[in-house]
């Protein structure tokens, strides 16, 4: 315990008690002729008796040559050692090993007719000069054997303080591959200058922001003499930046020739879409001459007609009413595709009302019941929209097993995506779509969203295997997505999964 009174000696004593280093403090012991024949310790702090750990116990009393202090062997050395402090009257330094082998490390000066020894476990020095090596070399490996090019510059200020220029301090030899730049002209050139060989002047403003308030900016550019684009990351470091280069020209090549494909694709699905456009358009009125001219051929004929004629007859018009169907279905599929969207909030309750007011002949006559839950208003267009449940909820109401009562139900959830099927933190509706109908396999779970992809003849089952393509062209316009489960005989589910 440190005493209260600060002039009192124990306070001091108590004081260099509490430090780790060793301190201790002789005094010259005279012979009968009157020369230094010896030191006596008048002092030593518990460090120093804990460090030196001498066999004969406390330190003060102790004589340096005669009782050998530190050790034995050492005991001549360090009288010696004492003795030129005192004649010199000149601090020295002075290293000795204790009897455990530890290395000390000790200053001495004259002190009030005797000498003060401050001494310190190098230990703990040599240990933690270790480790600055170790790290030091294991730093440096990782820079020479980096793939990216590395460079460390620093700030050179003016006299009023400001950020004049910058001094480069490290860097590696994968640099000088990256920029093209051999190593003499990067030590030769200022950071200003190489700015303007590599970029220009006005850039230098972005890496003084950068070393003065830590934000950090990337940059990328071409190297005419590597033939190369480079991707640079600068951060704050000390007093300057880092900078960290690397060759992108392998990604940006990538990224390229994808742009490219999209773009080549984008050319080829409108060109596609404006031709069955046209094409759908053009037909309709050459099958409406067919239709009407077989129609008033029949009935001129009808008289002299026999059952075989009249069934060809009735062949023809069958023929064309699914044709005519088929156009239609194709011209709507084309137009989602060509049309921009048109966005609005849309009330999905009233959209999803005037979906069952269009099928409500289907409703009567099959007796199907539809339940639904409340539904949100969304941003979209509500025109593709409506076609998308008039197309899911038709499907259900028209795919029903013979004498089975349609069920279908409409539920809906809000829900937060975890990075899966939206990005993390996307808020998004789950409607799901079920009946009870004719279902499916689970392997054309993907193949019914295909144009013209029929699973059943049309002797079964009316329909083009349009539908549900114009259903997941919807979707696509609308950033959304749509699975489908089923099972034949028991139903199918339509999961339609909305970004809000």
């Amino acid at each position: 315990m440190i005493p209260a009174d600060p002039n009192s000696p124990e306070f001091g004593s108590a004081i260099a008690d509490e430090i780790p280093d060793a301190i201790i403090w002789v005094q010259p012991v005279h012979d009968a002729e009157g020369s230094i024949s010896d030191f006596k310790v008048g002092y030593a702090n518990r460090s120093a008796n804990r460090i030196i750990n001498h066999p004969r116990g406390p330190l003060p009393g102790l004589f340096i040559r005669r009782d050998g202090v530190p050790t034995a062997e050492a005991g001549e050395r360090n009288y010696q050692h004492f003795l030129e402090v005192y004649r010199t009257v000149e601090t020295r330094d002075f290293r000795f090993t204790t009897g455990e082998g530890r290395e000390m490390e000790t200053v001495r000066r004259i002190y009030a007719d005797g000498v003060l020894s401050i001494t310190r476990d190098r230990r703990a020095q040599r240990e933690a000069e270790r480790k600055e090596r170790e790290q030091t070399e294991l730093l440096n490996g990782i820079i020479r054997n980096a793939p990216a090019g590395i460079e460390v510059y620093e700030a050179v200020r003016d006299a009023a303080g400001e950020i004049a220029d910058f001094e480069i301090r490290l860097y590696n030899e994968v640099l000088h591959e990256l920029t093209g730049i051999p190593e003499e002209a990067r030590r030769s050139l200022t950071f200003r200058q190489l700015l303007q060989r590599l970029h220009s002047e006005e850039i230098f403003e972005r890496y003084r922001h950068t070393a003065e308030s830590g934000e950090p900016f990337t940059l990328e550019y071409f190297v005419t003499e590597t033939n190369a684009w480079i991707y640079l990351s600068v951060v704050k470091l000390g007093d300057g930046f880092l900078i960290i280069i690397s060759d992108y020209t392998a990604l940006r090549q990538t990224q390229q020739q994808l742009e490219q494909t999209v773009a080549e694709l984008r050319r080829s699905n409108q060109s596609l879409e404006e031709f069955a456009y046209a094409a759908s358009h053009d037909l309709q009125e050459p099958l409406r001459k067919i239709n009407t001219f077989s129609q008033q051929l029949r009935q001129e004929l009808a008289a002299q007609l026999n059952d075989r004629q009249q069934d060809m007859f009735h062949r023809i018009g069958n023929a064309t009413r699914r044709m005519r169907h088929l156009i239609e279905d194709l011209l709507a599929y084309a137009q989602v595709g060509m049309d921009n969207l048109n966005p609005g909030m849309v009330d999905l309750k009233l959209v999803v009302q005037q979906v069952l007011q269009d099928l409500e002949t289907s409703i009567q006559e099959t007796g199907a019941r539809i339940s639904a839950d409340p539904l949100p208003v969304l941003q979209g267009d509500e025109r593709q929209l409506r076609q998308l449940f008039h197309n899911l909820l038709g499907n259900a109401l028209k795919y029903r097993v013979p004498g089975r009562v349609p069920e279908i139900e409409l539920r809906c959830s809000r829900h937060r995506s975890m990075g899966m099927p939206f990005p993390a933190g996307t808020d998004y509706f789950d409607f799901e779509i079920r009946d009870n109908g004719i279902g499916f396999h689970a392997e054309h779970s993907e193949k019914i969203f295909q144009v013209f992809q029929r699973l059943h003849g049309r002797n079964e089952y009316e329909g083009t295997g349009v539908g549900l393509a114009i259903v997941q062209k919807v979707l696509q316009n609308h950033r959304g997505r749509i699975t489908a489960e089923g099972k034949p005989g028991e139903g199918a589910l339509f999961r339609v999964q909305l970004p809000v």
